[in-house]
């Protein structure tokens, strides 16, 4: 009789094979760093909307006081 070697890592998914621990991991990875790319983009758009003067609100049809509001929103605020 002969005796097969596992060839599995010791640690780690089976040889081969991606363990699903692992694939949840980085889909959360993905999720996250695509929610901080969201934040961010949310807050440079708000601090341009801030800089834009009187004229430019009123071509955009946005208040002074709406544009004010929404720059001042802290950045986890939608």
């Amino acid at each position: 009789m002969s005796k097969t070697v596992d060839q599995s890592p010791a640690y780690g998914p089976p040889a081969g094979r991606a363990s699903p621990h692992y694939c949840n991991v980085f889909v959360l990875l993905v999720a996250s760093l695509k929610s901080l790319q969201a934040v961010a983009e949310r807050q440079r758009q708000r601090k341009a909307l801030g800089r834009l003067s009187e004229h430019q609100l009123r071509d955009i049809g946005v208040s002074a006081e709406d544009a004010r509001r929404c720059a001042a929103k802290p950045f986890w605020r939608r």
